[in-house]
């Protein structure tokens, strides 16, 4: 109902959820240091993309952080396509890694 109809109590409800995933995604790139970036992906994500794309709420909460604000902005958030099969690549890349390591020895 909200990314589609615009119904204003959904759209409070996602801007809500927005925030929320914005905060602990934060949260989690101050205890990880991601400067590679940090990759969201997942139907949450996929459900309300264009909000996170196209609203300052997501990222606002990302990087209100107090003092380390400014370290917040150097960490880059991508979206993943939510067509690409990422657990079939990884699982690829990883088969590509090993048969290259035995074709070494």
């Amino acid at each position: 109902m909200a990314m589609v109809d615009k119904d204003p109590l959904c759209m409070m409800v996602v801007d809500k959820m927005a925030e929320n995933f914005g905060t602990e995604t934060g949260n989690l790139a101050l205890k990880t240091l991601p400067y590679g970036g940090i990759y969201l992906i997942g139907g949450v994500t996929e459900g309300i993309q264009e909000h996170i794309l196209n609203n300052p709420k997501f990222m606002n909460a990302f990087c209100d952080k107090g003092r380390c604000s400014g370290l917040m902005k150097s960490f880059r958030v991508l979206l993943v396509d939510p067509k690409i099969e990422i657990g079939l690549v990884g699982a690829e890349e990883k088969a590509r890694r090993e048969m290259l390591k035995r074709m070494k020895n």
